[in-house]
């Protein structure tokens, strides 16, 4: 929870985990969801490399919430930037943007009741993922940065990923270098921002 917090980023599984902590500690009751969703949603927000890899249905986890004894399916993944995003894919679902999104209306990608109810999600979050660890991220990466929450990699980063291989020494060097530069860009940043204040 803290992790996908920190990064700002995450996916079905994660985003879920996190706002269900979050109704919790609000008293609120709060349980993980288990539904089946068509590729064509997904695919849109995959990196073309995992594109067909994702051809039939597949699992997708959401929230469900039990306010006044009545329970309300609530989708952290599926916000409105993914839908825009789906619609740029798909035209014929623009219409979902509009209609997923009205107050005190539940929401969820899956129309239909046929989903699962959970406490907790250790049978999900222990197993392996089909696609390369080190590209974890990738998965939710093009939704993520459409909604502005995630910062790219700064430049040094590939370079320094590249050298790991060969000259271990050289890449800690880079990368402290690089960690140190854009440390003093934020320190400037930040002396800036408070000058600005102060006048």
């Amino acid at each position: 929870m803290s992790q996908t917090l920190e990064l700002g980023f995450g996916m079905c599984t994660t985003k879920t985990n996190l706002q269900i902590a979050l109704l919790r500690a609000l008293d609120i009751k709060a349980q993980f969801a288990e539904c089946k969703v068509a590729a064509e949603y997904l695919v849109p927000f995959l990196p073309v490399a995992y594109r067909d890899m994702i051809t039939k249905n597949i699992k997708h986890y959401f929230t469900i919430v039990t306010l006044d004894g009545k329970q309300y399916r609530c989708d952290a993944a599926f916000t409105r930037e993914a839908l825009q995003m789906l619609a740029n894919a798909h035209p014929k679902y623009t219409h979902l943007i509009y209609e997923r999104f009205q107050r005190e209306q539940e929401f969820t990608i899956d129309k239909g009741d046929s989903y699962k109810i959970f406490d907790d999600l250790s049978h999900v979050m222990n197993k392996r993922p089909f696609y390369d660890a080190g590209n974890a991220e990738a998965m939710n990466l093009l939704l993520d940065v459409y909604q502005g929450s995630v910062i790219l990699m700064p430049h040094w980063v590939n370079s320094t990923q590249c050298l790991l291989s060969h000259n271990p020494n050289a890449a800690r060097m880079k990368a402290l270098a690089g960690i140190i530069a854009d440390l003093t860009k934020l320190h400037h940043a930040i002396e800036n921002s408070e000058k600005e204040v102060n006048t």
